[in-house]
């Protein structure tokens, strides 16, 4: 590990997952690429945050466009303790297009001790997603 300590507790800090990692004062969780749509909406992020800390987070959002039809909605929603925080929705205007892409990354609050849930959501085929959670942990 690097740097020094953990002073939040947290996982092993690699690879990807529904968890988040505490490296020092910061904090990261890679979803890896899942699909939205075909079996479901795609859970990319499933924690709980540190009892004795808040986090500032940005959230990093990839879609592959190429996975969407004519009418496709698509997007992502963030919920803190079971409430969303954080929606958004675009509709595919032709196979392949979207005039008014996704918001790729957007920042918020984590409180202490708040579930947070990152879903995919998708009324199609399926469409690729990947998120990527970035923070500064203050305790």
């Amino acid at each position: 590990m690097l740097g020094g300590g953990n002073p939040v507790g947290g996982s092993n800090p690699a690879g990807t997952g529904s968890s988040i990692n505490y490296i020092g004062n910061h904090m990261y969780a890679n979803s890896g690429v899942g699909s939205a749509g075909t079996g479901g909406d795609f859970v990319a992020l499933d924690f709980t945050s540190a009892a004795n800390s808040y986090i500032m987070a940005e959230l990093f959002v990839t879609y592959d466009a190429e996975d969407l039809a004519d009418g496709n909605q698509f997007g992502y929603k963030v919920s803190a303790d079971g409430e969303n925080i954080l929606f958004t929705r675009r509709e595919a205007s032709a196979a392949d297009r979207v005039d008014n892409p996704l918001p790729h990354r957007v920042k918020f609050a984590i409180p202490p001790e708040t579930r947070i849930v990152v879903t995919g959501i998708n009324n199609g085929s399926g469409v690729d997603l990947s998120f990527v959670l970035i923070g500064r942990v203050y305790a």
